[in-house]
């Protein structure tokens, strides 16, 4: 059967665990992370995690093995946390109640996504108590003085939230409905200036272009290589122009990696092979060495 990450979430269980798409017919409908979490977590990641393993187990025992993955499996690992706190354990406070009714799924109001008056986005995530305070009286110091007819509104209905009754279920539906008015009261970004250098775990959602340019995060259009290693840095392949021996080629001016651009360099720096067995592996078809329009591909 044909398939894709969308699939491979659905087969593993952990798309039923997705918090509800506000988009579907119904608005109950699970979200997915884009193709993120199987084809790259539970795909890839996973993969290379296993070849790393048999390498350092190779030095061991000399032998080489086979590493077996597949993405339902890999998405089912990577969301462990997730499934041994879902609804089968009723007990754990994560994930213990039905879908979209947890702390983590969208359904604490201290842990979500909330929409601004310029149509863009803040994210809060105070889940400690001490964080949960700090959130609550950043957002109330600068409601009062931006917008007090609005908290004296909500004062005289009875619905301030109260950092002592974080935990308490039966309020999260009217903290959720206030957050919802309060952050609509002040665009993102006068949010994101109110509670930076604090500790309320409330930050602004970022475009890709806003990231890249903010501090600390790389600026080149694609991401750099990580994590980082203090002696052995990684090659960013992802943003180096090529060499004498690997022209440049025409997808390199693009935001894409050419397929098969590095495999003459990547056998020689880690596999140590000679240039006379590279050229046997082109001549037997194993491998294919880029050109400098592009085409060719890494058979690896």
């Amino acid at each position: 059967m044909a398939g894709h990450d969308l699939n491979y979430l659905a087969q593993s269980g952990v798309l039923s665990l997705m918090p509800p798409s506000r988009s579907g017919p119904s608005g109950t409908s699970p979200s997915f992370p884009l193709n993120i979490l199987a084809d790259f977590a539970g795909g890839g990641l996973t993969t290379a995690l296993g070849i790393l393993l048999a390498l350092l187990e190779r030095h061991r025992s000399g032998l080489g093995q086979i590493v077996e993955n597949n993405m339902v499996d890999g998405a089912r690992y990577v969301s462990s946390f997730p499934i041994i706190h879902s609804s089968d354990n009723p007990e754990s406070p994560w994930f213990g109640r039905p879908v979209g009714d947890n702390l983590l799924d969208g359904g604490a109001p201290f842990y979500n996504v909330y929409l601004c008056k310029d149509n863009r986005y803040m994210s809060v995530a105070c889940l400690e108590p001490q964080f949960y305070k700090t959130f609550l009286d950043t957002l109330l110091k600068t409601l009062s003085r931006s917008s007090p007819q609005f908290v004296r509104e909500w004062e005289n209905k009875g619905l301030i939230p109260r950092a002592d009754n974080q935990m308490d279920r039966s309020g999260w539906g009217s903290t959720r409905e206030f957050l919802e008015a309060a952050f609509l009261q002040l665009d993102r970004d006068s949010w994101a200036n109110a509670f930076h250098d604090t500790d309320a775990c409330a930050v602004p959602v970022l475009s890709l272009t806003e990231a890249r340019s903010s501090a600390g995060v790389h600026a080149n259009a694609q991401p750099s290589a990580h994590p980082l290693l203090s002696r052995t840095p990684a090659v960013d392949y992802g943003n180096i122009v090529g060499s004498n021996s690997e022209p440049v080629a025409a997808c390199d001016v693009s935001s894409e990696l050419c397929p098969g651009k590095h495999t003459i360099s990547i056998l020689r720096s880690f596999a140590g092979m000679s240039d006379s067995e590279i050229e046997y592996l082109i001549k037997k078809g194993a491998i294919s060495h880029i050109d400098a329009f592009g085409t060719g591909e890494s058979k690896l």
